[in-house]
């Protein structure tokens, strides 16, 4: 029988490392190797090959953002994008507390003014009838520069213009986390809705790659399997999942 843990256990075990090449790839390795079954929290001060959606590569400087990564049982009340919007939605509004009011580009990266300040990256494992999934979280903190080719990013000194403690910004985050995570689950009704009105893309029709075709669409809903109801601007309605459509920062 599969044992169930509090939602929120993975955030009372952090194990912390000055460098990683991956704390999702550690935590994966964790479950899939080790026959680890706890969930738990863990976070490097630098990776060294960080991992976003599709391939993509998350920029890290060491001692100026967050990346770290937490796990969670899967069951059968609680689906991967279900987790997605809790993680999104929490960020945000942290974000917000500390004077940033971002908002989510759809599925799972946090932007403000056009620009990626966070992102999120989900992924599962099954393990001996147990299932988990991975969340890994990047937060650009204290960055006042970035690689040339990552003209779409920004950081919360940038926007707010003041210097933060990374390691008090970690415990609070983890704290908004630890809160949210029963709520939130707990609640889908409340969670879609946090989920929906923290959406770029809800008031205005925005640039979008639908099927690698440049159109302008207006999100209209969100299924409770991820998939979005959108509208163009001719008035066509569909609906799309994460690999049909890529939102666009200009």
């Amino acid at each position: 029988m599969t044992q169930l843990y509090p939602l929120d256990s993975c955030f009372n075990f952090i194990t912390c490392f000055e460098e990683l090449p991956s704390t999702n790839d550690y935590l994966i390795d964790l479950y899939k190797n080790l026959g680890f079954k706890n969930t738990l929290t863990v976070v490097a001060n630098k990776q060294l090959q960080g991992r976003g959606r599709m391939g993509k590569i998350w920029f890290s400087d060491a001692d100026k953002g967050l990346t770290f990564s937490f796990s969670v049982k899967l069951h059968s009340k609680i689906n991967l994008f279900d987790i997605n919007m809790f993680a999104t939605c929490s960020i945000v509004h942290f974000l917000k507390e500390l004077g940033v009011p971002a908002v989510i580009k759809y599925p799972n990266d946090i932007i403000f003014n056009n620009k990626k300040i966070s992102g999120v990256l989900i992924e599962s494992i099954k393990v001996d009838g147990d299932s988990y999934c991975i969340v890994g979280v990047g937060l650009n903190i204290n960055n006042s520069r970035f690689p040339s080719d990552l003209p779409d990013c920004t950081s919360i000194y940038q926007v707010t213009e003041k210097l933060f403690e990374v390691d008090k910004v970690f415990k609070l985050l983890i704290e908004k986390l630890k809160k949210s995570i029963t709520l939130y689950l707990e609640n889908k009704m409340s969670l879609k809705k946090a989920y929906f009105s923290a959406l770029h893309g809800t008031q205005q029709y925005v640039p979008c790659l639908l099927n690698n075709r440049k159109v302008f669409v207006k999100i209209l809903a969100t299924t409770k399997r991820g998939f979005l109801s959108i509208q163009t601007k001719n008035s066509v309605v569909t609906t799309v999942n994460a690999n049909d459509i890529k939102f666009l920062l200009y």
